[in-house]
C-alpha cells in the first residue's frame, strides 16, 4: 500500500529499548514466525539480555522445534507453544520444554475441547483471538490464564466483570 511507503519499519533492538524504558509494557510476546539458524536465535536472545528483559520477554511459535536451541540460550525465559488445537503432541511438547527453570505455555486458538484440555494438563493457558462477548463468555470459569484479543471494548469490559476477576485473583495467590 503506497500510504505507507517510506515509513520506518521498528526493529526489534528499539523495541526492547522503548519496552526497558516504559513501565507501560508488561510483557513481550515474540513471534517467531519462520525457522532460524542458532546464531540468529542468539542474537535476539543477546538483545532480550541486553536490556535486561528477560522476565519480560516471552518467545512464541508453531513451529515447535525452534524452542530446542532456548534450552542452552534462554533456560529461564518463558517459552509459548502455539497451536490451533491442543493434541498429544503437544503436551509432549510443553513437558520437553519444562526445564523447571522456565514457564511453558499452551496457546490455542479459541476451540473450548482444546482449551478445556490444556487447562487440565496444568500448565498455563493463552487463548486467542477473542473478539466477541459470546466466545468470551465460553470460557467463563476455566483457568485460563490470558486472553489476546483485537482490543474491542466489548472484551474489555467482559474481563472486568467479577467472574473473571475471581480468576485472576485465584491465579495471584498461587
Amino acid at each position: 500500500d503506497q500510504k505507507y511507503a517510506g515509513t520506518k519499519i521498528t526493529t526489534f533492538e528499539e523495541l526492547l529499548k522503548y519496552a526497558s524504558e516504559e513501565a507501560k509494557v508488561e510483557f513481550l510476546h515474540v513471534e517467531l514466525k519462520t525457522t532460524l539458524s542458532y546464531q540468529q536465535k542468539e542474537y535476539l536472545v543477546n538483545l532480550v539480555n541486553k536490556y535486561n528483559l528477560q522476565e519480560k520477554v516471552g518467545w512464541q511459535s508453531f513451529i515447535w522445534s525452534e524452542f530446542l536451541d532456548f534450552n542452552i540460550l534462554a533456560p529461564k525465559m518463558q517459552l509459548e507453544v502455539l497451536s490451533s488445537r491442543y493434541t498429544d503432541e503437544m503436551l509432549y511438547t510443553l513437558n520437553e520444554l519444562n526445564n523447571g527453570q522456565r514457564n511453558v505455555v499452551a496457546s490455542l486458538s479459541s476451540n473450548l475441547t482444546s482449551v478445556q484440555m490444556a487447562v487440565s494438563s496444568g500448565y498455563e493457558v493463552y487463548v486467542w483471538t477473542i473478539d466477541s462477548e459470546d466466545v468470551l463468555e465460553n470460557f467463563k470459569g476455566l483457568n485460563v490464564t490470558a486472553y489476546m484479543t483485537n482490543g474491542t471494548r466489548e472484551i474489555e469490559r467482559v474481563i472486568k466483570e467479577e467472574s473473571f476477576a475471581q480468576i485472576k485473583k485465584k491465579k495471584k495467590k498461587l
